[in-house]
């Protein structure tokens, strides 16, 4: 029988070299856990938000019979410490119990530094269990410094927790920016967030927080806006951006200054019955141009109301066709 510690000091047990390219070789071994020990393994930044359901609680009095935590238990070994990437909600049962000490399977890795680990723990759960799009980003944060950029710049958007602070979640952020750069912004062959990621530089990771960070200035965190930041909302707003702000269409379209659009935007959330027709609407054919037509003619009101100027808008293909 190894403990944990043997698992960790015998020599030739975890391999020095592996590439993510190819599986991980790793080794499982049951091993004997001392409370104390399971208490000192950590949780990485990337783990997903601890969920206590039923069938946690239920698994407590389980290991308080047995002294056996169920199933494989997945840790890594960075620079001397040890993480735990699969298996966090077993663990904390475990720890709720009375006893000293548990038996448990366990699989080790050591990896070079934590952002080999969360690209390891991506791939490894993406196999286990079914993950979010957001769980898998916030495992490649550590690996990718325009995730980090995004999140310094923009705390707003986060990773689907319960934070207060967060209004969109990084994975339809990031598709909303995407799908915005086609002449008909639709979610028909839209790129995965972490494929998006892999491409994104940090120049262009900027130029989005500056956008998003402009919409937050605009909407906030107040749930009676919360609508605003739907994915149909954002993105043909963003498209209205880059149309108007960034990269006029044609001749024809209006240019306006930050400043302008962001007063411009501001008239989306004084109409009520437009935040009122938005919950429940998506990105598709059956939603977009009704939803096109709402922003325009909010706009268009809205600068001629404020700073008396009449301004043509772009007329995107799909309310074309």
């Amino acid at each position: 029988m190894f403990t944990l510690e043997n698992v960790f000091s015998t020599s030739g047990m975890i391999p020095q070299e592996h590439s993510l390219q190819n599986p991980i070789k790793t080794v499982s071994a049951l091993v004997l856990i001392t409370r104390p020990k399971l208490e000192s393994i950590l949780t990485p930044d990337f783990q997903r938000e601890l969920k206590i359901t039923r069938h946690v609680k239920a698994q407590v009095k389980e290991i308080e019979n047995t002294g056996i935590i169920p199933g494989t238990l997945l840790v890594g070994l960075v620079a001397g410490k040890l993480y735990l990437y699969d298996g966090q909600h077993r663990m904390w049962a475990a720890l709720q119990t009375d006893r000293d000490s548990f038996y448990a399977m366990v699989q080790v890795g050591e990896y070079k530094d934590m952002a080999e680990l969360g690209l390891a723990a991506m791939i490894a759960n993406s196999s286990l269990s079914r993950r979010s799009p957001d769980d898998n980003l916030k495992a490649m944060e550590p690996a990718y410094p325009v995730l980090k950029l995004i999140r310094r710049e923009c705390p707003f958007i986060g990773y689907g927790g319960k934070s207060d602070d967060t209004v969109i979640s990084m994975s339809p952020a990031l598709q909303c920016w995407e799908i915005s750069k086609n002449d008909s912004p639709s979610n028909r062959g839209s790129m995965q967030a972490n494929k998006i990621i892999e491409k994104m530089t940090p120049d262009e990771a900027k130029a989005m927080c500056a956008v998003y960070k402009l919409l937050y200035s605009v909407w906030g965190n107040d749930k009676q806006y919360k609508t605003m930041w739907l994915k149909l909302n954002v993105t043909l707003v963003l498209w209205l951006w880059r149309a108007l702000v960034d990269s006029p269409t044609s001749g024809k379209v209006t240019r306006l200054t930050s400043d302008l659009f962001r007063d411009a935007i501001t008239g989306l959330t004084a109409d009520a019955t437009y935040v009122s027709w938005l919950p429940g609407r998506l990105l598709r054919d059956l939603d977009r141009s009704p939803c096109y037509t709402r922003i325009k003619s909010i706009i268009v009101k809205r600068l001629f109301a404020v700073h008396n100027m009449r301004v043509s808008l772009p007329s995107p293909p799909f309310m074309r066709s």
